[in-house]
């Protein structure tokens, strides 16, 4: 009896270890399928809600508002303000500066604000290179001097928090002196640290319900992020 529950573990452990063509052409293929199905096309048609990792994450909203502006194929008339949280901060909602920018134009204005904490000068180089050639509007940038050069040099300042593939990021990186990650034009696979760090969220979104996000406006006003309660 001794001898058989062994054999049995040996052919379990064996059959669970051991490739097989057939194993080898599934695993190939999901592989492959993840690569034609995970694209910045298909990032940026979901709800950012269900990447984000907590109420207050915003990278995955500038992450879908980033490659919703590349791809915009008639880009309406707009002001985009881009830079760190205090931008954000700085500024009433996006709906009031729109409405009052309509009326005093007389012409529907959309604007768009893409903040995160601690943008660096060379995330904000990385969504500037989303506008399109075609784009039409004003573009508000603010530079947040808050941060350590040594950031580059330790790598600290390469995690890639934002899913936005850029020429431009990488262009800011070698004027440095870094090295930029290595590219393959596969987005699965460059941008998979991202990915992988929201991914969690987006399992845990479908099952439970996507994050409700924390609203900065208040009144029609923005609020500091403290005061959210």
């Amino acid at each position: 009896m001794k001898n058989k529950l062994i054999n049995l573990l040996e052919g379990f452990i064996i059959g669970l270890t051991k490739a097989s063509l057939g194993s080898l052409f599934v695993t190939l293929l999901s592989f492959l399928s993840i690569i034609f199905l995970i694209t910045p096309n298909t990032i940026r048609h979901l709800p950012p809600e269900f990447f984000m990792r907590n109420p207050s994450d915003e990278s995955a909203i500038v992450t879908q508002k980033a490659l919703n502006l590349r791809n915009e194929p008639s880009p309406p008339l707009s002001v985009i303000f881009i830079g760190a949280s205090t931008l954000r901060e700085g500024l009433v909602s996006e709906e009031y500066i729109s409405h009052w920018l309509t009326s005093q134009f007389q012409t529907k204005i959309i604007v768009s604000k893409i903040t995160a904490p601690g943008m660096r000068p060379w995330e904000i180089a990385g969504l500037i290179d989303c506008i399109p050639q075609n784009y039409k509007g004003i573009v508000v940038i603010s530079i947040s001097l808050e941060y350590n050069p040594n950031e580059l040099k330790n790598k600290k300042g390469l995690t890639t928090r934002f899913g936005i593939p850029s020429h431009s990021f990488d262009a800011e990186l070698r004027k440095v002196g870094v090295d930029p990650p290595y590219r393959t034009g596969i987005y699965f696979i460059d941008y998979f640290d991202y990915l992988a760090t929201h991914s969690r969220s987006f399992i845990k979104s479908l099952v439970f319900g996507p994050v409700v996000p924390i609203s900065y406006i208040k009144d029609g006003k923005t609020i500091r992020k403290e005061s959210v309660k």
